[in-house]
């Protein structure tokens, strides 16, 4: 897990059938070596920019979307 700040939308004209009705947002890391880093990651919980929030990777992210397929979750803090 890490923290991250959302700094914005992304936005897909075509996108895989299993991703349908997921969001996408831009989140940039808080803190440690990774920080400033952004990445792009499926939000359910209607996070919005300049929400800090908590990523998840792995297994916990797949359980939270009870769907194996994708990698990376976010909490808002």
């Amino acid at each position: 897990m890490l923290t991250a700040k959302v700094i914005g939308h992304i936005w897909s004209t075509r996108k895989a059938e299993s991703l349908n009705g997921l969001k996408f947002m831009l989140v940039e890391v808080m803190g440690g070596k990774d920080a400033g880093k952004r990445m792009v990651v499926a939000d359910i919980i209607s996070a919005g920019v300049g929400d800090r929030v908590i990523v998840t990777f792995g297994s916990a992210a797949r359980r939270m979307l009870r769907n194996g397929n994708y990698r990376r979750r976010l909490y808002r803090l």
